[in-house]
């Protein structure tokens, strides 16, 4: 996953999908792996790839009536709202998950947010991940999710309060995440 994390800080979203497809065949492939092949399907606006994965997911890891009715919850909400509808399935999907008590990236809801259209809650979000130092923060400086938000005052503060260590570091990449 080290791999595939400077592959996608570099904008290598090819070669970076393609490690992540064969790391999911494996039987016991890490949760993240599936996540992040998902989100670089968002990201290159292949909201069809992203559901056959999550087909996929399911199918392999957890076929169970709860998670075959989120795929067909995901399926309708794509067919009738397109990329809108995924952002509103995968938010759903977040909350639920907190409200099982799971442990949930502010991150995560923050670019479901953004990806709707709600960037103050995205922001809002991005303020809470500081408050618990959430690592996924350093995909503020490589993720172009968060484009829409570079030149946005409140972004840039949240990004200067998150800084590594050492000279030639540049922001955003892994060496140890340090906070303001």
């Amino acid at each position: 996953m080290a791999g595939v994390q400077r592959l996608q800080a570099a904008g290598d979203w090819t070669r970076a999908a393609s490690v992540l497809r064969e790391l999911v065949t494996e039987p016991e492939a890490p949760p993240q792996a599936w996540d992040a092949l998902e989100q670089i399907l968002t990201l290159q606006g292949d909201f069809a790839g992203a559901l056959e994965v999550r087909r996929e997911r399911v199918a392999r890891t957890d076929p169970s009536p709860q998670a075959l009715a989120s795929v067909q919850r995901l399926e309708l909400l794509l067919e009738k709202e397109g990329e809108r509808g995924y952002w509103i399935w995968r938010l759903g999907e977040v909350e639920a998950r907190k409200a099982r008590g799971e442990q949930v990236s502010r991150v995560e809801t923050a670019r479901a947010h953004l990806a709707l259209g709600r960037r103050e809650e995205a922001l809002g979000n991005l303020r809470e991940a500081l408050e618990v130092q959430d690592r996924a923060l350093l995909s503020l400086w490589s993720d172009p999710a968060w484009d829409p938000l570079r030149g946005d005052p409140a972004f840039q503060e949240i990004q200067a309060r998150i800084r590594t260590p050492g000279p030639g570091l540049a922001p955003g990449r892994p060496g140890g995440l340090y906070f303001r």
